[in-house]
């Protein structure tokens, strides 16, 4: 296994690649022996100019800056992994520009068997919201976990709704795990900790700058199995990250969305070029991916009830289809019935001993129906 503080002082340097490195050991065959050369031999190697040379091994010959790194990280209860232990996220160490190090707080695996990434805008309509919202939903049966960049619109919105699923979500920073961005994301990246995790290849410290955010871009792509675009513009960060899915042989999904809307411009862009698949539900997803689909639950028998009117049936239905639980809006989206009736029809259902109301404007059949 490589040295860690070796790593870590390389990575706190600009300017020095994860591939820069990787190509160094590769030909000198250990960062131990790469810092008892002098510079002029690290020159010999294609692509490595003095000045690279210089830093790599000012770098290696001084990591007092690396270890306290690496004390302040576990004092914060930071996970610092660099690509050499076995615990590193093997679906990253397979990308070309892999990062040396990843620093990363939560109880998520990072290996998981399924892992998803969504993206899309910032500036999400409602429809991309309650799109996003659903499939998340109806990927329960998986329990896969959730990728996303803790960004306003799709991203938060992502996190939100896998935490809310009880699935884990990772949140993929483009600035120290100790720096918050956007700020007021705070309390989701708290609950994320506890339920996926955030990570980064940043140090300690780094600001946000939006020069990084393609880089972490790759990370959410690389880490994941396959990447949902819900909603994105002509130009934006969910256009890189399928930009960048597609050449790391990941499978990409687009949401189709209505032609005259300025935020599905990308998503309708990647399926028309064939960059994505169209997916209008999460059995798009099953069927290219080759997951099975869930274990079928129990099929509740409410058909034949005389006294249940069709728009109860067809409530209870798309709850059933939601897992026997959901948000009463997304109740409404889902089944396309206004909420306000939606809302007098689960009183009914209430009363009738079918559903059961939850805190937070949540819904859920009665176990004993």
């Amino acid at each position: 296994m490589l040295s860690k503080e070796f790593l870590v002082a390389l990575n706190l340097v600009a300017g020095i690649g994860g591939a820069t490195v990787r190509r160094l050991i590769s030909y000198f065959g250990s960062l131990e022996h790469i810092k008892e050369l002098p510079p002029e031999k690290l020159t010999q190697l294609s692509g490595i100019g003095p000045k690279i040379a210089t830093l790599v091994k000012n770098a290696l010959n001084c990591t007092d800056e690396a270890r306290r790194e690496l004390e302040r990280c576990d004092k914060m209860g930071v996970q610092v992994i660099t690509y050499s232990d076995p615990d590193f996220p093997t679906r990253i160490s397979q990308i070309q520009d892999c990062p040396l190090v990843l620093y990363y707080k939560g109880t998520a695996d990072l290996n998981a068997e399924k892992i998803l990434g969504i993206v899309g805008t910032r500036k999400a309509t409602s429809y991309g919201r309650n799109v996003a919202r659903e499939f998340v939903e109806d990927l329960r049966g998986h329990s896969p976990l959730i990728v996303s960049g803790l960004a306003y619109g799709i991203d938060i919105t992502a996190h939100q709704a896998a935490l809310d699923s009880g699935l884990d979500t990772i949140g993929v920073m483009g600035n120290g795990i100790n720096v918050m961005y956007p700020k007021n994301h705070l309390p989701v990246a708290k609950r994320m900790v506890e339920q996926g995790g955030i990570l980064t290849e940043n140090p300690l410290d780094t600001q946000p700058d939006p020069r990084r955010f393609p880089a972490r871009n790759r990370l959410i792509a690389g880490l994941s199995d396959a990447v949902i675009v819900t909603e994105a513009g002509e130009k934006g960060g969910a256009l890189i990250t399928a930009n960048l899915a597609n050449d790391y042989d990941r499978e990409v999904f687009a949401v189709p969305g209505k032609i005259d809307m300025p935020y599905s411009i990308g998503c309708h862009k990647l399926i028309r070029t064939q960059r994505a698949h169209l997916m209008t539900s999460v059995a798009d997803l099953e069927y290219i991916m080759n997951w099975n689909a869930p274990d079928k639950q129990i099929k509740i028998k409410f058909e034949q009830r005389p006294d249940l009117s069709d728009t109860e049936k067809g409530l209870l239905q798309t709850l059933q289809r939601k897992g026997g639980q959901t948000h009463l809006d997304n109740l409404s989206w889902a089944s396309g019935v206004p909420v306000h009736i939606v809302s007098s029809v689960l009183l009914q259902l209430e009363l009738k001993g079918l559903v059961k109301m939850l805190p937070g404007h949540a819904v859920s059949l009665k176990s004993c129906f």
